[in-house]
């Protein structure tokens, strides 16, 4: 993103939270998981590729 759309956005968001002046970011929190099995899949297939 270009610097005057993070400004402009900040500035929304200082707004939705009633501040007149100043800048707030919104984060969102994500949290994944991913199965344990993925990784053996990817380190086994990576290491076939290898001994071709």
């Amino acid at each position: 993103m270009q610097l005057d759309a993070i400004l402009v956005l900040s500035r929304f968001w200082a707004r939705e939270l009633g501040q007149k002046d100043g800048y707030f970011e919104a984060f969102e929190i994500s949290r994944q998981w991913v199965d344990a099995s993925f990784f053996t899949a990817i380190a086994n297939n990576s290491n076939q590729q290898v001994l071709k």
